[in-house]
């Protein structure tokens, strides 16, 4: 794991991701794979090869379909790097998880709304052909045996919104005049807080932790 995290935040490496460009087509992320996962004494053959990829790509794309707001994809990359950071033992390698938050936050951390959603449509479209069957996925119930996911309309609504389920009609000096209510067909809670983009610190969400 050392060695494989030490080849992944090299520094030279990710200058060289962190760059304007275009995105990735999907042969140079496989031949991106092989190179890190043979970076190391492990070696793979080309089925495990394969099945690696497609347990790494379907999810991810799972955790970004269904981030609830712009914001969620910085956090996933986040909870990513806190994850990684466990499974070094190395204070020299731990320095480069860290630089690696640094450049992530550099980059993304101011970026509007509207900037972050075309980033996270620009993923979706990456991945939308890709619909493989995944164990995992479908053994906690968010798959079915299509390769679709499952969305489930219940939970904490995205910070900065409402429970859904009432319509509000305003007068002509803008106060609230009359409210309806209508079945949003979910058990929706109070938006969940915004999760933390330090160093060290709760993300909130689960999105991008160890399935």
């Amino acid at each position: 794991m050392n060695d494989i995290t030490s080849i992944m935040l090299n520094e030279k490496f990710l200058g060289e991701l962190f760059k304007p460009q275009e995105v990735y087509n999907k042969q140079a992320l496989r031949k991106l794979f092989e190179d890190l996962a043979h970076g190391s004494i492990m070696r793979l053959n080309s089925a495990s090869m394969d099945k690696l990829y497609d347990l790494m790509t379907m999810v991810f794309k799972y955790q970004v379909f269904n981030a609830q707001s712009p914001n969620d994809v910085v956090l996933i990359t986040l909870n990513h790097l806190d994850s990684i950071r466990n499974f070094v033992n190395c204070l020299a390698i731990q320095k480069q998880v860290d630089m690696a938050h640094s450049m992530v936050m550099k980059m993304y951390g101011n970026m509007s709304p509207g900037e972050l959603q075309t980033i996270r449509y620009s993923l979706l479209n990456f991945f939308q052909d890709l619909k493989v069957r995944v164990s995992v996925l479908l053994r906690v119930g968010v798959q079915n045996s299509h390769g679709d996911f499952i969305i489930h309309t219940s939970g904490a609504v995205p910070p900065g919104c409402e429970v859904p389920g009432f319509i509000r009609l305003f007068d002509q000096y803008g106060a609230v005049a009359k409210v309806k209510h209508f079945n949003a067909d979910g058990d929706y809670t109070a938006a969940r807080e915004v999760g933390s983009m330090e160093l060290i610190g709760d993300r909130i969400i689960e999105l991008g932790c160890n399935m």
